[in-house]
């Protein structure tokens, strides 16, 4: 399968992370010319909050032109499956009809997971162990479908506990949301950074990453 990786200062990583896990059938290209199977929307800085109608709260740190760039980029190729990666997959849930909370505390580590779908090689209820660094957090819209939750962040004991919005009608859940799965739009949301090869916290997030990858696109 053919990926188009959205460049900024955060693709290189994933870029790595592709082309270290080939034996997927996953491969990024770099020729505008051919046309990709896949659009993976890759890390960075907060999303613009009036792109899904709330009034930016201090602490929240945005960069327009790339905003403006990646909405343009959706747009053209609205039509393909899509994956987004932290800030990525905050901004693909936010297009598919999804809400944010602006701030939140207690995912700037590793912490467990909970797989909430059976896919073969990871059962419902199996505890993955994820690296966050991220202080907002997705909010699923109409027809999401959430694939994996945040129930006890290591060091700290628990979900998150500030939940920062302009907008009063929002309401906490009793878990944190960390991939979101959008079948109508075969759009992927997942959180964390699975690109970070590092430690086998991060190991662990990539092995759940590309199960789902293959799960959904395979």
């Amino acid at each position: 399968m053919k990926i188009k990786i959205i460049e900024d200062g955060y693709s290189t990583a994933v870029a790595r992370m592709f082309n270290v896990r080939k034996s997927f059938g996953f491969h990024p290209i770099n020729d505008d010319n051919i046309k990709p199977d896949l659009i993976v929307f890759t890390g960075g800085p907060d999303i613009s909050p009036e792109i899904y109608g709330q009034t930016k709260l201090p602490g929240v740190h945005v960069n327009i032109e790339r905003d403006k760039k990646e909405l343009a980029i959706y747009q053209k190729y609205k039509d393909l499956p899509k994956v987004g990666i932290c800030r990525g997959g905050q901004l693909l849930n936010v297009l598919c009809g999804g809400n944010l909370w602006q701030d939140i505390n207690k995912h700037y580590n590793d912490h467990e997971v909970i797989n909430l779908l059976s896919t073969g090689k990871y059962e419902a209820g199996e505890s993955i162990f994820m690296t966050s660094s991220h202080h907002q957090m997705m909010i699923p819209g109409p027809g999401a479908e959430v694939i994996a939750i945040a129930q006890n962040a290591s060091g700290d004991k628990g979900i998150a506990t500030v939940h920062k919005s302009s907008d009063a009608n929002l309401k906490p859940t009793p878990y944190d949301p960390e991939v979101i799965w959008y079948e109508k739009e075969k759009t992927l949301c997942f959180q964390g950074h699975p690109e970070y090869l590092n430690t086998r916290t991060s190991r662990d997030s990539c092995d759940y990453f590309f199960n789902l990858m293959n799960y959904f696109y395979g």
